[in-house]
């Protein structure tokens, strides 16, 4: 998967609750809590040796060999290829910041505005207007939780 697409999807994730875990947790997580000489590795580097380890966790949990279910792996993340794991993104950015804009709003006014041509999301020049689909529609999820985690 393209690295663009892998951060995109963790930006989202992000959003939607979850964090990245650190190099520890993710040793921590991986090697048996039983190995006596863990404190030895240096987690960068194990890292670096070892792949398809969990990168994400839900915020706030603490993460052991046994907390599955509060761990993600980024290259499964689906959200530029799936409208079901795409549109609670969209139903949080729109109660989180668009809802209020005019009242009587709804999903597709936040659509409308992600893909429309206007001047939004900190940029210098107009958006262009971009065609609904699933690929348009995530970039500019993207680009929105960008531009309101920075403001």
């Amino acid at each position: 998967m393209e690295k663009s697409i892998i951060r995109g999807n963790q930006i989202i994730h992000s959003y939607m609750g979850w964090e990245m875990m650190t190099p520890k947790e993710v040793v921590d997580y991986s090697i048996s809590p039983m190995r006596t000489n863990k404190g030895d590795i240096v987690p960068e580097e194990f890292i670096k040796k070892i792949s398809n380890l969990p990168d994400m966790k839900r915020k706030g949990a603490v993460i052991t060999t046994l907390s599955h279910e509060d761990i993600y792996y980024s290259d499964i993340l689906d959200y530029e290829h799936s409208y079901d794991t795409l549109i609670p993104v969209i139903e949080k950015l729109h109660l989180d910041h668009y809802k209020n804009d005019i009242e009587g709003r709804d999903l597709m006014y936040t659509i409308k505005l992600l893909l429309g041509g206007v001047w939004q999301f900190g940029s210098e020049t107009p958006l262009p207007p971009l065609d609904f689909s699933i690929e348009n529609l995530w970039s500019r999820v993207v680009l929105a939780i960008s531009y309101h985690l920075n403001k």
